[in-house]
């Protein structure tokens, strides 16, 4: 047996194994916060997923080309930003199980230096370090590029709205189509920018001059930067004064889409306000409770399962609502109402009854003269 080792090595050895061993309690909580999360925001999107397609399903078979828009506006969007959501939450969780992945092992180590340590033999004093990068370390470069590119898809998809659908009937649509595209490519070049400084990194300067190359390093993603934000409102603003033009000049359409009909004067308000008013008050009332009996991660397990479930659904379905009630509107209402835009392949000219009345052109000097079948009336 060799000599012994002092007591001051086994006590250094022993703080750095318990300094370790405190380090993996909170990463255990927050990555059982971050399944319970994950699991919660499946089973949302999942039922955000079946009621996207059944609806696109009825708008499609159904022809409701004016429900395209409503679609493309208010449903598809909050389907990909759950989606987004969703996998964020994954690479959330798969980073956390890599960080445990490193200092679980830190902890072993620890343990067989000890115990050589004991046995007097490689008795080395020290701290007991990670000796390895987690396997996964990108979830504040992935979760970056996914929520940027949220915002991103969402405003692609309106710009290709109002491209497809609305500008082809607007007399300056070339001129009007380049005021659109500009500020939304830019806000693209400005995002793939911003990504690649946030996911490559330059090297640290030290005050003294002196260059540290950057390795590796875990933090939480990063939300859109400002360049980016102001280039998407700009875009957002145009498209939706291009929009705004559009919906007044078919007005009267949409007034007959909520109400069935123009004839009940303003009667249409009401289920405006159910369409309009619903969705915020219900964010609100949610807001108020989490401020109110939530207290995240160090309050009870119960609630931070009750307002997880709540957030995970109930903002994209809010979102989804406006759409969901003028798509439901549209499919009770009779199918002799003009939808908001027709094409020329869905009007049809139904022929008129035969009419028992004939046109006498030999007579009068052809001014079309209409002479009854019956003169006598008999």
């Amino acid at each position: 047996m060799g000599p012994r080792c002092p007591v001051e090595v086994i006590e250094s050895i022993a703080a750095s194994m318990v300094d370790n061993a405190r380090a993996l309690d909170p990463w255990w909580h927050f990555l059982g916060r971050t399944l319970m999360d994950v699991t919660l925001l499946t089973l949302a999107l999942g039922f955000l997923t079946f009621l996207t397609a059944v609806l696109s399903y009825l708008v499609i078979s159904r022809r409701l080309r004016d429900s395209y828009l409503t679609l493309g506006i208010w449903v598809i969007p909050e389907w990909v930003t759950a989606a987004t959501t969703w996998i964020t939450a994954i690479s959330r969780a798969a980073q956390e199980y890599a960080v445990l992945g490193s200092y679980i092992p830190t902890v072993c180590t620890g343990t067989d230096a000890l115990s050589s340590c004991l046995v007097g033999s490689n008795c080395i004093r020290g701290a007991v370090e990670p000796q390895h990068k987690p396997i996964y370390t990108g979830h504040g470069c992935v979760g970056t590029a996914l929520l940027t590119g949220n915002v991103l898809i969402q405003e692609g998809v309106l710009c290709a709205l109002v491209l497809f659908f609305i500008l082809p009937e607007h007399n300056l649509r070339k001129m009007i189509r380049g005021v659109v595209v500009a500020p939304f490519l830019a806000a693209c070049v400005s995002a793939v920018l911003n990504v690649q400084k946030v996911c490559f990194p330059g090297d640290i300067i030290t005050e003294t001059g002196f260059r540290i190359k950057r390795e590796w390093e875990i933090f939480d993603p990063h939300g859109i930067d400002p360049t980016t934000a102001k280039l998407t409102n700009l875009s957002h603003m145009v498209t939706l004064a291009v929009l705004a033009l559009w919906v007044w000049k078919y007005r009267n359409a949409f007034v007959a889409q909520l109400n069935g009909s123009t004839e009940n004067g303003y009667s249409w308000i009401r289920p405006l306000l159910i369409v309009c008013a619903v969705p915020p008050a219900v964010i609100t009332g949610l807001n108020y409770l989490s401020q109110t009996y939530n207290r995240g991660v160090d309050g009870p397990i119960w609630a931070y399962f009750l307002f997880a479930t709540a957030y995970s659904s109930l903002p994209p379905l809010m979102g989804m609502w406006p759409g969901v009630a003028m798509i439901c509107w549209r499919l009770t209402m009779p199918e002799n109402i003009l939808p908001v835009t027709q094409g020329k392949e869905d009007i049809h000219l139904t022929p008129s009854p035969p009419s028992d009345v004939k046109v006498d052109l030999s007579s009068s000097g052809g001014d079309g003269y209409q002479v009854p079948e019956n003169p006598s009336g008999l």
